[in-house]
Order: C-alpha cells, then structure tokens, then sequence
C-alpha cells in the first residue's frame, strides 16, 4: 500500500479529486492497479480509464431520460447488457454490483483483446489506449 499513493499522485497530479479520495478509492485503486499487472495492460491508462468513467468511485451514467434510467453502473461503468456477454465470455462469475468485480471483468476484457479498450472508447482515447 505505500507504493500506490505516490503512484496515485502521479498519475491524478491535475485531478481535483485527488485531495478528496477515501480509503475505498484508495483500495479501489490498488486493486486498478494489481488487476492490470495481472492482465499485462498499462496500469497509469487503466487507472485514467477508471477515473475518467467514474472518478474511481460507484457511479450511474448514460441517463436516459424517455424511461428515467440509467444504463451504466460502477466504476467501469458497465451497461449490464456488455457485463452479461463478457462474464460468460470469459466465465467470470462476478457480482455487477461489486466495484472490485467490475475493475476485474474490465482489465479482462481490455487485456484479452486486442481493442477491447473501445469498449469504453471516449475514456480509452483520453486514457491513452489506442495510441
């Protein structure tokens, strides 16, 4: 854990969020960066990804207002449409409403395919994936 805060400064040095991160950011952002080692992908790009879709917390995005929803959900701001097809793509039986699990399924995807950044495109392209 000593290693991840200066790596967190680093990578979020213009982010406003920065001074206000929780433990559980803190902890969420580990796991950002261990899930990414261990899926062989660019740890500073995933953790722009994650901040980028959600500001690293369990967020609701993709409002749509003709049924009062939202479609995405999480830190990865899965919709659980994408979520289903890459869980039993992958066989991963995790839990959509668990933020760890949705940093896991995420680095999967993003490490076990060649563009499976684009998934999340607008993110993946200010993240740095792509280039």
């Amino acid at each position: 854990m000593v290693f991840i805060i200066p790596w967190i400064v680093f990578v979020l040095a213009s982010s406003p969020i920065l001074g206000t991160l929780s433990n559980e950011q803190v902890d969420l952002t580990q796991h950002i960066y261990n899930r990414a080692l261990a899926s062989s992908i660019d740890s500073t790009k995933f953790l722009k990804l994650i901040h980028c879709e959600s500001r690293i917390s369990f967020a609701r995005g993709d409002y749509r207002s003709e049924t009062d929803t939202y479609m995405a959900h999480g830190p990865a701001q899965w919709w659980k449409s994408s979520w289903d097809k890459y869980s039993k793509l992958y066989n991963f039986k995790g839990n959509y409403w668990n933020s760890e699990d949705q940093i896991t399924l995420a680095a999967m995807v993003i490490g076990g395919e060649k563009n499976g950044w684009r998934n999340w495109l607008q993110c993946g392209r200010v993240s740095g994936f792509g280039l």
